[in-house]
């Protein structure tokens, strides 16, 4: 009689346990997407990375507009006014289809990624009025630009500003180098400083290429967490310069 009562009592136990396991394991299903290799990004992260990416989208819409309607009559419709609207354009396209990351950089590898939109942005503002550029400079700066959509164009959905581990891509300009993109605006930076011509100008483009190689540094040290970069990164062995780094 004990005995069965026992028996009774420990069978309760049991259930009792499953339910509350059985409860855990919803509650993780909620919070996380669960996959066979584990679990990944929260969905309100993944909600907060869509709003962030929608803000974004429009900020560079915005400037796209700005950047001609604000132009000079003389100026609007040159080269050198047309790419950046176009490149903002492209960018705010990218972001607002991007893949979510699955790992994000860390705070180091964000802050020496700045110095590289600092120089970036002393050769666009220090270089003299579109309508004064001279040939060379202009065509030059729509091949660097041609290059950088054509980069982001294959990059698509995995494009990012800040590092972090989205599919990694191994077609296009990718097989070649894997910084293409990097590559592309150091030749539209080259075209500003041609544009200037002055050992300031000059002073500012060699400011970029250190500027950028820190941030390919950095960047890569988040990167190779992904087993995918690391099979990529031994199949394309040079970073920037085919042949070189």
């Amino acid at each position: 009689m004990i005995g069965d009562r026992c028996e009774a009592v420990l069978k309760r136990v049991s259930r009792l346990s499953d339910r509350r396991e059985s409860l855990a394991r919803r509650q993780v299903a909620v919070i996380f997407h669960v996959q066979p290799t584990g679990l990944s990004v929260t969905q309100n992260s993944i909600l907060n990375q869509r709003q962030e990416n929608s803000l974004i989208c429009l900020m560079f819409t915005s400037w796209a507009v700005l950047r001609i309607s604000t132009a000079d009559t003389a100026d609007r419709w040159t080269i050198p006014q047309l790419v950046p609207a176009v490149l903002h354009l492209v960018v705010a396209v990218l972001f607002f289809n991007r893949n979510p990351w699955t790992h994000q950089g860390n705070v180091a590898s964000i802050v020496c990624a700045l110095p590289s939109f600092l120089t970036g942005g002393l050769a666009i503002n220090m270089a003299p009025a579109p309508h004064q550029w001279h040939s060379f400079a202009q065509w030059l700066l729509a091949i660097g630009a041609t290059g950088a959509v054509t980069g982001m164009f294959f990059l698509g959905r995995s494009f990012a500003i800040f590092p972090a581990i989205r599919p990694i891509v191994t077609r296009g300009v990718f097989q070649w180098i894997r910084h293409p993109i990097y590559f592309f605006e150091l030749v539209m930076i080259a075209a500003c400083c041609a544009a200037g011509g002055s050992a300031l100008h000059w002073g500012i483009f060699l400011a970029s290429v250190a500027a950028i190689v820190i941030r390919i540094f950095w960047e890569e040290k988040t990167l190779v967490k992904s087993v995918d970069y690391v099979a990529y990164s031994q199949s394309v062995r040079f970073r920037l310069i085919p042949g070189f780094w």
